[in-house]
């Protein structure tokens, strides 16, 4: 177990941004790209996007939206396609990133870039006992067998094997969740799918059509909640007086008792039980977050 944190920009940006202008926009008709294949550019330079159409038809009306830091709106408006393609262009002033959402209908892709990496900074430093209280809580989940149930499900997808998943966390909690791998074959990539932190079941497709595509696909809930319900069970729960209603605030005043440890932690259980599955390549382990349809976070 890695003890040693690297600081969050100067390793992860770069790849952030690339994953949100690769992968987010997998099997989209609507593709967007910044002009630098990694997203990574550096404080001056103009990115120069590009929104292509791939849906066969003629290109529908669309829209844009730019966001520095992912937050602060910069940029707006309708986009203009010529033979399928339409672009955009936004400069970095400083230290940043750059979130461009495209909208179309009810649809919605996004593409990502970051100019100076290793000199963003946080905006306030850690608590100085951060450290101590994180490797303490690795080290309580090393101790937790990740104790792994699968229940085989139907795919529905020819060539490939599905199951439901259950894993043990911290407290006594558990990682509910669904995998999917190619029928043949013996070692594939790994890709660990985090959803965002909502109440919803969890689509079989989202890791059924990546196993289609070769890989190891594993996708587990935010909250210790089953995957497949019916639809009325999630709204309840998320309601007034439903167990997850107002969830972020549940232990807000005591970081042992805070709702989003066990949260975090299930995502480092679950990357955990996919790095000791004999049928991982060993190579490759992408982790993809999944937004909410619509999110403009």
């Amino acid at each position: 177990m890695k003890k040693n944190f690297p600081p969050f920009p100067s390793r992860c940006l770069p790849v952030l941004a690339s994953l949100i202008a690769a992968t987010l926009c997998h099997a989209q008709p609507m593709v967007v790209a910044p002009d630098k294949t990694n997203g990574v550019y550096q404080v001056g330079d103009t990115v120069h996007w590009t929104v292509a159409w791939e849906g066969g038809t003629n290109p529908p009306a669309a829209r844009y939206l730019l966001k520095s830091g992912g937050l602060t709106k910069v940029g707006q408006g309708d986009l203009t396609f010529s033979n399928d393609m339409a672009t955009v262009d936004s400069q970095f002033d400083k230290p940043n990133t750059m979130l461009l959402e495209v909208d179309w209908l009810t649809n919605h892709v996004w593409g990502g870039a970051v100019a100076a990496p290793d000199k963003i900074f946080p905006a306030a430093p850690p608590p100085d006992d951060f450290d101590t209280f994180w490797e303490a809580k690795l080290e309580e989940l090393e101790k937790i067998p990740a104790n792994a149930q699968l229940e085989k499900v139907d795919s529905g997808k020819a060539g490939v094997a599905y199951w439901k998943i259950t894993m043990d966390n911290i407290g006594g909690t558990h990682i509910q969740g669904q995998i999917a791998r190619p029928e043949a074959g013996e070692k594939f990539p790994a890709l660990l799918i985090l959803q965002y932190a909502g109440a919803y079941k969890l689509q079989k497709s989202w890791v059924t059509d990546r196993a289609k595509d070769g890989w190891l696909a594993l996708d587990i809930e935010a909250h210790d909640i089953p995957i497949d319900n019916p639809d009325s069970y999630y709204k309840k729960i998320y309601a007034t007086g439903g167990e997850l209603n107002n969830y972020w605030n549940i232990g807000n005043d005591d970081r042992d008792k805070s709702y989003y440890l066990r949260m975090y932690l299930s995502c480092v259980q679950a990357m955990k039980y996919l790095k000791s599955r004999p049928d991982w390549n060993g190579k490759t382990l992408v982790v993809m977050v999944r937004a909410r349809a619509g999110s403009r976070r």
